[in-house]
């Protein structure tokens, strides 16, 4: 997230940096407290960081954590725990990550088990497999109880636009914008000069595990062939004209 997005989600208890309630959407739990004095939170975070990429884990290794809080899930992740957990680097370095509970694939009863036998880990190998440029700071770990968890950067919940730059759909010049709103990130190229078509659509779901990822290349006509009978009926020959009881009456008027 960017630095604009701490004063949003977050704010400092005396020197400290800590995660804003928001009830009923984000909140403090008093379990939080005794998995934290149990030892329980720096054991999956360890897990999770032996997850990340060995590159990555050097940019993790930068920041230290100061808060976790719960989180409500979406529609589609309805049963399953969910926390937020801020870190830093330095004052004005804020990063925040998203802890979501996976469980088996709904898919399991009939394609049969996973080759990865940590469900979060199969989230992650997933959304790496289907998207060519997946979170930096997509990981796995594991709870209490042996809940397995997945890990990624929280998006701001309210809409946001970025422009890209200018880029090629094969030989066509266009301009790549990108957006983020809660559920769905998704970017669309769009034709520059006059005609302002769009070229290109790629939507990622965010809320579901897996990620799954839709692209559409688009290819237009603008000068189709269009003739009139396209668009003359011709019944078929055993049909029959159905009068209807409005019409019946006028013609014995």
């Amino acid at each position: 997230m960017a630095e604009h997005d701490f004063a949003k989600l977050a704010e400092h208890v005396g020197s400290t940096p800590r995660i804003k309630d928001n009830p009923p959407l984000i909140f403090h739990a008093p379990e939080q407290k005794e998995d934290e004095d149990s030892g329980n939170i720096k054991e999956a975070w360890a897990l999770y960081h032996e997850s990340l990429p060995e590159h990555v884990r050097v940019l993790f290794d930068r920041f230290h954590l100061c808060d976790m809080a719960m989180k409500v899930v979406g529609v589609g992740s309805v049963a399953t725990a969910c926390l937020v957990a801020l870190f830093m680097a330095a004052d004005d370095d804020p990063l925040f990550l998203q802890i979501k509970e996976a469980n088996p694939s709904v898919l399991e009863p009939y394609a049969g088990k996973s080759l990865h036998s940590h469900h979060g880990q199969r989230v992650v190998v997933g959304q790496r497999l289907m998207q060519s440029a997946s979170d930096s700071f997509l990981g796995w770990t594991q709870g209490r109880r042996w809940r397995h968890f997945y890990v990624r950067q929280l998006r701001d919940m309210k809409l946001s636009a970025l422009y890209i730059g200018p880029a090629r759909i094969g030989d066509i010049p266009t301009d790549h914008y990108a957006f983020r709103q809660e559920g769905v990130d998704w970017q669309i190229w769009i034709e520059k000069g006059k005609t302002l078509l769009p070229r290109k659509l790629v939507l990622t779901t965010t809320d579901e595990e897996g990620q799954p990822q839709y692209v559409s290349v688009m290819k237009w006509n603008l000068s189709p062939s269009i003739r009139d009978k396209m668009f003359t009926f011709v019944p078929p020959k055993d049909a029959h004209r159905i009068v209807f009881v409005g019409q019946a009456a006028n013609a014995t008027k």
